[in-house]
């Protein structure tokens, strides 16, 4: 088993190689009114800003919302991300194919627990949580969600202030491409399999 998660009202329990005594949490954003269930590698950083905003604009009820990211882009997300913390440690190619084999079943070490929960699957996040949201936007067009909300919810414009802390130079980004194309067309049919259930969902809700 890759991962278990257990939910709980404020964080998700996750649980790798179903060892209920090492496991990772992931908290939401979460104030008496509304509730942004943020999954990792979906703007969690820049939609921190916007769940402030949101956290003294709205005042009657309780919302719920999420924002989907469109499935190859969140996973090369998360493989940037690695091959970012560990420039330098050893090849991209290399970094690429350790967490590839951690998705493909290898034992994941509990060092890595915190890395691996950027490639679980938003379908087994939203599976977890189990609830109807009330807004449900997409990070590909995602001030055009915000403006659609605050409109839907009749609260105050929001301007994005969009962070973003994997910076590589332009020689680091170009290496990184061309390395992670070469992985990813070397191994579509296992990638296109663990994304299945994310690409039917992302086709559903958008």
């Amino acid at each position: 088993m890759l991962y278990k998660i257990i939910p709980a009202k404020q964080h998700l329990e996750i649980r790798f190689n179903n060892d209920a005594t090492q496991c990772q949490f992931h908290h939401f954003y979460r104030s008496n009114h509304v509730t942004l269930f943020n999954i990792p590698k979906c703007a969690s950083t820049t939609l921190k800003g916007y769940f402030d905003f949101l956290s003294e604009q709205c005042s009657q009820g309780h919302k719920t919302l999420v924002f989907l990211r469109e499935p190859f882009a969140r996973l090369k997300s998360a493989f940037r991300m690695k091959c970012y913390n560990e420039y330098g440690t050893d090849s991209f190619t290399k970094i690429i194919c350790k967490y590839q084999n951690f998705l493909q079943g290898e034992n994941i070490p509990y060092k890595h627990y915190n890395d691996m929960i950027h490639f679980i699957p938003q379908s087994s996040f939203i599976d977890a949580v189990g609830i109807q949201f009330d807004f449900v936007g997409r990070l590909e067009n995602l001030q055009a969600s915000i403006s659609t909300l605050n409109i839907k919810w009749n609260i105050n414009n929001y301007i994005l202030k969009y962070k973003n802390k994997n910076e590589f130079n332009q020689e680091q980004n170009d290496q990184f491409n061309e390395e992670y194309e070469k992985n990813l067309q070397a191994n579509r049919t296992f990638y296109t399999d663990f994304l299945a259930r994310d690409i039917k969902l992302y086709d559903i809700r958008n």
